[in-house]
């Protein structure tokens, strides 16, 4: 519930596999508001859902539905200029009907026609590069991606919600502060989570009271709004935490030492040394975020390099100076290992 806002009731009814939807009609304040849900039982959960100042409220100011239709099409920033040559259009139109008039009526108005010609002219070929530029730059349209696919398009803004889930027991994880830019949730135990605005180069940085170091879980930016669950375990990264930090010091006989017995039985450490690729140096040692582009839980993965298969096991793709690089670990008498 946002300060200042009454609090909201509804009676809603769970489907056979627990979920549920509410409408609510009244209209809430832009940003994050508390959902609280309590079964008969009296057993309680909350999720934090965050709701996003749109360009509606813009356009709802005073303005009409001109504006509104365009605030849905370009940038705010855009608006202000495109009404702008609007005014000036339909003046030069006026202007130039009151010419007409004038020399129907036989008075001289010939040169003045013509540069009310030539200024309408212009102002419509302005006005039509400044709508294109507009639709150009709509994120939400995607045009940058379509013409670069770069370093452009990774700058999008994207709205991104989703659930932090322990690999272990399927079940969302509390406790974990979530950032994006000036916002913050601090999950509860559902693990849910909704960002109206995250900037993709920068994603959400996740910190937890035990992790060895901040992590910063970065989403593809594909499209405007998407829905990401990320498998978290505080142990689970602090393993591979500390699978970066051997590496980046290039200590790889510290990062031997994180594999199950199974694979260390039929690989030895010299073989493991010799086989390992890493992206971490000595530069990345000082780096005080690891950086998270995915998370999957595989149901079952073989290490061929040792004849091993393992079940459950969590496969973490990392990113570092413009390389990226795949980490498998899995969990045994409730310790997190290394999969080569």
């Amino acid at each position: 519930m946002a300060e200042g806002q009454e609090a909201l009731n509804y009676d809603v009814k769970s489907n056979e596999q627990g979920g549920w939807n509410v409408d609510i009609e009244q209209t809430l304040a832009p940003g994050p508001h508390v959902v609280t849900v309590e079964d008969n039982a009296g057993n309680r959960d909350e999720v934090i859902m965050y709701v996003v100042g749109n360009e509606e409220s813009f356009a709802q100011t005073g303005s009409g539905g001109l504006v509104q239709s365009l605030a849905q099409t370009v940038p705010n920033y855009f608006i202000y200029p495109l009404l702008i040559l609007f005014a000036l259009i339909i003046a030069l139109i006026i202007n130039n009907i009151r010419l007409a008039r004038k020399a129907d009526q036989g008075q001289e108005v010939t040169a003045k026609k013509h540069y009310t010609r030539w200024a309408l002219i212009f102002c419509l070929i302005v006005l039509l590069i400044t709508l294109a530029t507009g639709i150009f730059l709509n994120r939400q349209a995607n045009f940058l991606n379509v013409f670069f696919n770069k370093e452009l398009a990774t700058k999008a803004v994207i709205k991104l919600s989703g659930q932090i889930v322990d690999p272990l027991t399927g079940q969302g994880v509390g406790g974990v502060d979530l950032t994006s830019g000036e916002t913050s949730i601090h999950t509860s135990g559902s693990g849910q989570y909704i960002f109206g605005s995250v900037l993709t180069v920068a994603g959400l940085k996740a910190t937890h009271p035990e992790l060895l170091k901040g992590i910063v879980l970065l989403p593809p930016g594909r499209d405007f709004e998407e829905k990401i669950d990320w498998q978290f375990n505080v142990s689970m990264f602090n393993t591979l935490i500390r699978a970066i930090d051997y590496e980046s010091r290039g200590n790889l006989a510290q990062v031997y030492q994180l594999l199950p017995d199974q694979v260390k039985e039929k690989l030895s450490e010299e073989d493991f040394i010799k086989n390992i690729k890493s992206i971490y140096s000595p530069e990345n040692v000082t780096d005080q975020e690891v950086r998270i582009n995915s998370t999957k839980l595989l149901d079952r993965f073989e290490v061929k390099v040792a004849g091993v298969a393992f079940d459950k096991v969590v496969e973490i793709e990392v990113s570092a100076s413009s390389q990226k690089a795949v980490y498998r670990l899995v969990n045994q008498n409730s310790n997190w290992y290394l999969l080569p």
